[in-house]
C-alpha cells in the first residue's frame, strides 16, 4: 500500500482505537439512555423533533437496577417519516423497558463487546459509522461530520493512487438482518454448535434482547434506536474483517471505506474489483445478506475528475458569497443586491446544466444561511431607465421563483430553501413582502396537499410556522381530507399532537424555544463551514 494510504489508515484506526479505549461502561449507558432511544430523522429540524434525555438523573439509577433477565417482548410503535420527495422511511421506537435491558446488558458487557470492535493492523476497510458515544453530541451531527471526512478528505487521496473503485451497496440492510448472526459475531461457537451453548451466553443473550425489541422476530431490526446502530456496527465489522481476509490471502492492493452499509473500495486492476465484488457477495450470502445490484457498480476513477472540476467552480462561487455576507452588520442583519443573488442562482443554474449533479444546488442554496445571520433583506436593483416600475415583494417572489425552480432539479434542497425563506421575512418591516411571500407559500401548499408530496408539504408548514403564518380554514380542511392519519402533518394543524400510543409529545410547539434557524439548517451538514 502507498505510504500515503498507510499513514491515513493508521491514522483513522488509531483514532477510533484511542477512543474506543476511553469509554467506559457507564458512559455507554449514559448516552443510549439520553440519547439512544428517539430516533433522529435527516430530515426534520432540531427544534421539531425532539431527541432530549430519555429518563431525568434521579431516575437513572432505578434504570440501572431493572434486570435484563426479566425483559419481555414487546410492539415497536413506528414512525413514518420522508426520507426523501419519493420514499418513505419506517422509524421504530421500541418498547422502553426492553430498550432500558437492552442498554444495560449492553453497558455491562461493553468490555466484551469492545475487544469485537477494536480495529486491527491486518484490517483494509476504514469504517466511519462506528458507535463512539460522544457526549452532548447528537449521533447525525457526528454522522454527518464522519460522512464529510470520508467523501471530501479520504476518497480524494485514494483516487489520485488507484485505477479502479467499487461502490457497493448492502440490500435492504436493517430489515434483512438475520439476528443469530449478531451472536455469531460475537462468538463464533454460536454458529458452529449452537445446540450445545446456553441461551444465557453472552452472545446469544444479545441475539435475544434486541429481538425482544420487534416481537420477537429473527429477521429485521429496528431503525431508530441506537442499539440497532450498534448492532449493525457487530456485523459489520465482522464482514469488514472477512473482506480483507480475502484480499490480503490475494495480495491484492487496495484500500476500502464503509459508511454504515456502503462500501467504497479501491484497486488498480478491473479483475482484482470483479475478484472481491464476487467475495463480497458470497460472504453477505453466509449472513443471510445479499448485494443491491442497482446500487453496485465499478468504475474507472477518472469519472472523478470532472467532478473536481465542477467543485473547483463552486467554491469559487461560495467564495464570492462569503465575500458579501462579511457585510453583515452587529446585530445580524445582512443585506444583499438582488442583482447579487440573481448572479448566484444563474450561476447555480449553468453549473448543474452543464454537471447535471444536484449536490451542486444544494451546496449554493446551503451557504445562502449562515451562523453569524440573523434575518437577510434583499436590496432592490434600480436603473436609470425604470428605477421604480418594479415593486420590492415582486422582487422577493422573482427570487423565490427561481429557487424554487432550482429545487425542482434538486428535491431534497426544498428544506434549505423554506429556511432561507425564514431568514428573509424575519423582522422584515415590509407588509407587502411579507403578505406577498404568504401567498406564494399557500400556493406551495395546496399543490403538495393534492399531489401527496409529504416531504415538501411539511418542510413548507414548518415556514410557516416558524414565521408565525396561520393557515387559512380552507387550506386546513384540505390538509385534513388528504393527510388525517399523518400526526407529523396534523401536529401543525393543531396545538397539542402526540405520536399515537405513546406518552411522549415529539412535537415542540413553543416558538420561543426554539433552535436558531442555522441548527436546523447543520442537519444537511452545512453547519461545520458555514460561519
Amino acid at each position: 500500500m502507498n505510504s500515503g494510504l498507510k499513514k491515513l489508515k493508521e491514522k483513522r484506526f488509531k483514532d477510533i482505537n484511542t477512543r474506543l479505549s476511553k469509554i467506559r461502561r457507564e458512559d455507554v449507558r449514559t448516552f443510549l439512555l439520553k440519547y439512544g432511544y428517539f430516533p433522529e430523522s435527516q430530515f426534520l429540524p432540531s427544534d421539531f423533533f425532539s431527541t432530549t434525555s430519555l429518563v431525568e438523573k434521579a431516575a437513572l439509577k432505578k434504570l440501572k437496577k431493572l434486570s435484563y433477565d426479566k425483559a419481555k417482548e414487546g410492539k415497536p410503535t413506528f414512525l413514518f417519516f420522508p426520507r426523501s420527495k419519493y420514499a418513505i422511511r419506517a422509524l421504530g421506537v421500541p418498547p422502553i423497558e426492553g430498550f432500558v435491558h437492552l442498554s444495560n446488558f449492553i453497558s455491562d458487557f461493553w468490555d466484551e463487546i469492545k475487544k469485537h470492535l477494536q480495529l486491527n493492523q491486518g484490517d483494509l476497510i476504514i469504517p466511519y459509522s462506528y458507535p463512539l458515544f460522544f457526549e452532548n453530541k447528537k449521533r447525525s451531527d457526528v454522522s454527518i461530520s464522519n460522512h464529510k471526512v470520508l467523501s471530501e478528505l479520504d476518497i480524494p487521496v485514494a483516487v489520485s493512487h488507484f485505477n479502479y473503485c467499487i461502490f457497493l451497496d448492502i440490500k435492504s440492510f436493517y430489515p434483512s438482518t438475520y439476528t443469530h448472526t449478531l451472536a455469531w459475531c460475537l462468538d463464533s461457537r454460536t454458529r458452529e454448535r449452537p445446540e450445545r451453548n446456553n441461551k444465557h451466553n453472552f452472545a446469544n443473550k444479545f441475539d435475544s434482547l434486541t429481538r425482544k425489541l420487534y416481537n420477537g422476530r429473527t429477521k429485521g431490526i429496528l431503525i431508530g434506536p441506537y442499539t440497532s446502530d450498534l448492532a449493525s456496527e457487530i456485523l459489520l465489522r465482522t464482514i469488514d474483517k472477512e473482506i480483507s481476509e480475502k484480499i490480503s490471502n490475494k495480495k491484492i492492493e487496495t484500500i476500502g471505506f464503509r459508511f454504515k452499509d456502503d462500501y467504497v473500495l479501491f484497486f488498480n486492476r478491473l479483475e482484482d474489483a470483479d475478484f472481491t465484488r464476487k467475495c463480497i457477495q458470497q460472504i453477505l450470502n453466509d449472513y443471510h445478506l445479499e448485494v443491491n445490484d442497482n446500487k453496485t457498480r465499478v468504475v474507472h476513477t477518472d469519472e472523478f475528475e470532472d467532478k473536481k472540476v465542477w467543485k473547483v467552480e463552486v467554491e469559487k462561487l461560495k467564495n464570492e458569497i462569503n465575500e458579501v455576507y462579511q457585510s453583515v452588520n452587529k446585530d445580524g442583519l445582512l443585506v444583499v443586491p438582488e442583482k447579487r443573488i440573481r448572479f448566484w442562482l444563474k450561476k447555480t443554474q449553468s453549473l448543474y446544466e452543464l454537471h447535471d449533479d444536484e449536490y451542486i444546488i444544494k451546496t449554493i442554496l446551503g451557504n445562502l444561511v449562515k451562523e453569524k445571520v440573523k434575518s437577510i433583506s434583499i436590496k432592490k436593483t434600480t436603473t436609470s431607465s425604470c428605477p421604480h416600475q418594479i415593486a420590492l415583494e415582486e422582487v422577493y417572489i422573482s427570487i423565490f421563483s427561481y429557487i424554487s425552480y432550482l429545487c425542482k432539479k434538486a428535491p431534497s434542497s426544498w428544506p434549505l430553501f423554506m429556511v432561507f425563506i425564514c431568514f428573509c421575512l424575519k423582522n422584515n418591516p415590509n407588509k407587502e413582502v411579507v403578505s406577498s411571500v404568504k401567498i406564494f407559500l399557500f400556493d406551495f401548499i395546496k399543490s403538495y396537499a393534492k399531489s401527496g408530496d409529504s416531504f415538501s408539504l411539511i418542510w413548507t408548514l414548518y415556514c410557516l410556522w416558524r414565521c408565525n403564518i396561520d393557515l387559512t380554514e380552507q387550506l386546513k380542511r384540505l390538509i385534513r381530507k388528504e393527510y388525517e392519519e399523518n400526526w407529523l402533518v396534523m401536529a401543525f394543524l393543531s396545538k397539542k399532537t402526540s405520536a399515537h400510543k405513546m406518552k411522549v409529545d415529539l412535537v415542540n410547539r413553543n416558538r420561543r424555544n426554539a433552535k436558531p434557524l442555522f441548527e436546523v439548517v447543520s442537519v444537511f451538514g452545512y453547519g461545520s463551514k458555514n460561519k
